[in-house]
């Protein structure tokens, strides 16, 4: 019974501490005050592409330091401006791999590869007017597009996304930390052309957000502890 005991808590302490010790560390860019923008564009037989779409925002959580929402300027005019004087957005821009299919509803699936960016300056933090920075850049695991609802759906990345380090830094976050990513873009109506070529505005309803990868250290500490307990119950079991 004592051995029992000793295991449940084993098992409580190990996966209490690898949930609770370490809260995941997010960066979501939105398009918070910078308004609708862009294009999402497919040419038959190639690749889904976006161009010009806002970022205005970036929400930080689990950072060790600094996290807040914090506003995103770049090279584009942005809508809140009527808001705030001066206020410009910053810019995601990305490419899909090759179409994989359309299904039976519409919807388009485009293969992994391809490669997404946002750049723009947080100032005070990371870049300038004069001299943007690429705050995020990476590659998909996959994309769809469903003209049926408008909207674009960006996939977790293939591998980890590379963020500014003078960005990382600010919020105490290591450079190199591996990020995944997942996103939508939601569009008005396409417009098509011959061979399913399309063509849509995109609306003020961006995101891309970025969760930290758990380190494998933590996670070997997980795994190695449940083989220990295992060990235990296993030599419980033939005593």
């Amino acid at each position: 019974m004592k051995l029992t005991r000793l295991v449940f808590l084993l098992v409580l302490t190990v996966v209490g501490s690898f949930h609770l010790g370490a809260v995941p560390i997010t960066l979501d860019f939105g398009t918070g005050l910078s308004g609708a923008g862009g294009t999402l564009t497919y040419t038959a037989g190639g690749v889904l592409s976006g161009t010009n779409i806002r970022i205005g925002a970036l929400t930080v959580g689990g950072a060790p330091v600094n996290n807040g929402v914090y506003l995103v300027y770049g090279s584009l005019p942005s809508a809140g401006s009527a808001f705030i004087p001066g206020l410009t957005s910053g810019v995601l821009t990305f490419t899909s791999g090759s179409l994989l299919s359309i299904d039976s509803s519409g919807v388009y699936h485009f293969g992994g590869g391809g490669t997404i960016s946002i750049v723009g300056y947080l100032p005070g933090i990371t870049g300038s007017s004069g001299s943007p920075v690429t705050l995020l850049s990476g590659n998909f695991v996959g994309a769809t597009y469903n003209p049926a609802t408008g909207g674009a759906a960006l996939y977790v990345s293939s591998g980890t996304d590379i963020k500014d380090p003078t960005l990382l830094a600010y919020f105490g976050i290591p450079t190199g930390t591996p990020f995944l990513f997942s996103g939508t873009v939601h569009t008005n109506t396409p417009t098509y052309s011959s061979g399913g070529s399309f063509t849509a505005g995109a609306q003020a309803s961006t995101n891309i957000l970025n969760t930290a990868v758990p380190e494998p250290g933590s996670m070997m500490l997980l795994g190695t502890a449940l083989i220990g307990v295992a060990g235990l119950a296993r030599r419980r079991f033939l005593s």
